[in-house]
């Protein structure tokens, strides 16, 4: 379990600090305004295709560029995913998940990689120190968002591809073999556990909003994932911090 600390700079971190509905960049979400007429709440189309619909690649790059690409690593993720590429997904999977979890005690150390991201020169102007844990990790933490990614991440928990028509259909992990859980899916599950309990501690707005819900399934069967010993503290640990904010 990663420590959480308790000091001022923390709680201002996890409520967003100024300006905490805007996100790390306010100019993306002026652009989402001024290109969809409204602000950036939840929607059924990530905010990222609908910039591409609206304004072609350009517009796209407007959110994707300053992330380091990471819209286009959550596309690519639900094309490998749609492709039913287990290896694949993996790969992807495990190459964003340290842009998502980050460093947690960094921001303990105002002189090591925390100040570093904050003052990273690539990034926007308008990137919070705060917003999302601050600087490069909050700035992509929310891109990842943006593009949709959580609703995606939780998509390897069900591909029928990677789990069988079955547990597709119940959603109860529990229809899985401990076997096939252990051997097979929990490197990945974890991983994708941990970025989504980061996600929800640095945004609680995914809890607000009900993006971590996928409809109010996820939450069941994240208490069904704990019958497999390989996933249990990647599934409690998401859990406490999901019912922490509720």
């Amino acid at each position: 379990s990663m420590s959480r600390s308790n000091s001022a700079d923390s709680d201002e971190v996890r409520a967003g600090g100024p300006g905490r509905g805007e996100g790390p960049n306010i100019a993306l979400s002026l652009l989402a305004r001024e290109t969809t007429g409204r602000l950036t709440t939840r929607n059924a189309t990530p905010i990222s295709n609908r910039l591409r619909s609206m304004g072609g690649q350009a517009l796209f790059n407007c959110l994707d560029r300053p992330a380091a690409g990471m819209c286009s690593e959550v596309g690519f993720l639900s094309e490998v995913i749609d492709s039913g590429d287990w290896a694949e997904t993996q790969t992807v999977i495990s190459r964003i998940s340290p842009r998502l979890i980050g460093d947690p005690t960094a921001m303990l150390h105002p002189g090591m990689d925390r100040s570093a991201a904050v003052e990273d020169p690539n990034l926007p102007p308008t990137a919070s120190r705060f917003y999302a844990g601050g600087g490069r990790l909050g700035l992509e933490r929310d891109a990842f968002v943006l593009a949709g990614g959580v609703d995606v991440l939780i998509r390897v928990f069900r591909e029928p591809s990677f789990v069988g028509a079955e547990m597709a259909q119940t959603y109860d992990a529990r229809d899985l073999s401990e076997e096939l859980v252990s051997n097979r899916l929990a490197p990945c599950w974890n991983e994708a556990l941990a970025c989504l309990r980061e996600l929800v501690y640095a945004i609680p707005s995914l809890v607000d909003n009900e993006v971590i819900f996928d409809q109010g399934e996820f939450l069941p069967f994240l208490f069904t994932l704990l019958s497999h010993e390989s996933c249990f503290d990647g599934a409690a640990a998401l859990i406490e911090e999901i019912l922490s904010l509720q």
